[in-house]
C-alpha cells in the first residue's frame, strides 16, 4: 500500500513539474468546478482538452464473507490490498457537447491461508457525451448537464484461471446521468443523480445500479492560487444478479459514503485534489472501508 502511495506521488510530481513549464494556452476563463467524483457541471468550451489522472486506493474494515452473507471485521491473517488507478479525457466539441474516454488499470491481491487471489490488468473501458442542458441561457450560478456513457467489458471476469479476481463487470453497461451546479457568494453546491444498465453475458444477468451524489465546495483564493476543501455524500444501490433467471443469494450491493477532500490550484490550469470518502453503512454493515482518492487535473 505505501509502495503504491509512493509510486503515485513520484510521477504526480513528473506530471506537476512537466506541466509547470509548458508553454502556455488561450483558455484561461472558464471554471469548471472540477470534484473527486469527476462530476461535470460544466462544460469545456469548444477545441478544450481535460486531462484527469486519478488513483483510488481502498482500505477495508470489513469484507464480504460469502458463508454469513454479510460483511465481517477482517481476520488478522487476511490481507486485502486493491488499487484502481484511470485516465480519463474529455474533448469540447462544441459549448454544448464533449465527449470523453476512460481507461482503467486495476491491481487487486487478496491474502489468506486459502491461498493468494491476484487481479491485474485493464478494467472496463468506457466512452460517452455530456450535453449542457442550458446552453441558451447565460446563467453563471446554475448550470445542468446530462451525460450518456456506454462501458465495455474490457476487463477480464469470465473464464478466470484459479486464483485469479476479475478485473471487470463481464457486461456491456450503459448510464444516464444528470448532474446539477449552484453557486453562491461563499459556496458551490454540485448535485447528479444516474442509472447504470448492464447487459446480460450468457445465462448470467448483472443487476443494474442507481446512486446519487451532492457535493458541497468552499474556495480560497490567495496570492499563490486557488484553494479549497468539500465535503461529499454519495448513495447507491445495485440490484441482485440473476442466473438462468434466479437471483443469486447475497449479491446485492447498496451503502452510503460521506468524505471530505480539498484541492489546490497549482497553475491556472492544473489542479491537485484529494477525496476520503467513508462507507458509513453498507449492507447492513457500519464502517466497512475508507478511500483515498488522489487526482490531477490538467485543461489545455
Amino acid at each position: 500500500m505505501i509502495k503504491k502511495i509512493l509510486t503515485l506521488g513520484i510521477l504526480m510530481g513528473i506530471f506537476i513539474h512537466s506541466s509547470a513549464t509548458a508553454q502556455e494556452t488561450g483558455h484561461r476563463n472558464n471554471p469548471l468546478y472540477l470534484n473527486g467524483y469527476r462530476l461535470q457541471p460544466v462544460l469545456l468550451q469548444k477545441g478544450q482538452y481535460l486531462v484527469q489522472l486519478s488513483a483510488n486506493i481502498p482500505h477495508f474494515y470489513k469484507w464480504y464473507s460469502p458463508k454469513t452473507g454479510k460483511y465481517e471485521r477482517l481476520a488478522s491473517y487476511q490481507v486485502i490490498n486493491e488499487a484502481y488507478f484511470s485516465g480519463m479525457l474529455t474533448y469540447g466539441i462544441s459549448n454544448r457537447l464533449n465527449i470523453f474516454m476512460v481507461i482503467p488499470v486495476n491491481d487487486l491481491h487478496h491474502y489468506s491461508p486459502m491461498g493468494i487471489n491476484k487481479g491485474i490488468g485493464l478494467g472496463d473501458i468506457k466512452a460517452g457525451i455530456n450535453w449542457n442542458l442550458l446552453a441558451g441561457h447565460q446563467d453563471a450560478n446554475n448550470k445542468y448537464t446530462a451525460g450518456i456513457t456506454l462501458g465495455l467489458p474490457t476487463g477480464r471476469h469470465y473464464n478466470l484461471k484459479p486464483g485469479r479476481l476479475p478485473t471487470g463487470t463481464g457486461s456491456v453497461s450503459l448510464r444516464g446521468n444528470i448532474t446539477g451546479f449552484h453557486k453562491s457568494s461563499n459556496f458551490n453546491l454540485l448535485y447528479s443523480v444516474y442509472y447504470t444498465y448492464l447487459t446480460n453475458h450468457n445465462i448470467y444477468k448483472t443487476g443494474n445500479e442507481g446512486g446519487g451524489y451532492l457535493i458541497l465546495q468552499k474556495p480560497f483564493n490567495t496570492t499563490v492560487g486557488q484553494f479549497g476543501i468539500e465535503t461529499s455524500a454519495y448513495t447507491y444501490y445495485k440490484s441482485a444478479t440473476k442466473k438462468s433467471g434466479v437471483t443469486i443469494p447475497n449479491t446485492k450491493n447498496y451503502g452510503i459514503d460521506l468524505g471530505f477532500g480539498g484541492w489546490f490550484n497549482y497553475q491556472k490550469n492544473l489542479s491537485i485534489r484529494f477525496n476520503v470518502p467513508y462507507s458509513v453503512y453498507q449492507n447492513s454493515s457500519w464502517l466497512t472501508k475508507y478511500q483515498v482518492m488522489l487526482q490531477i487535473d490538467y485543461l489545455f
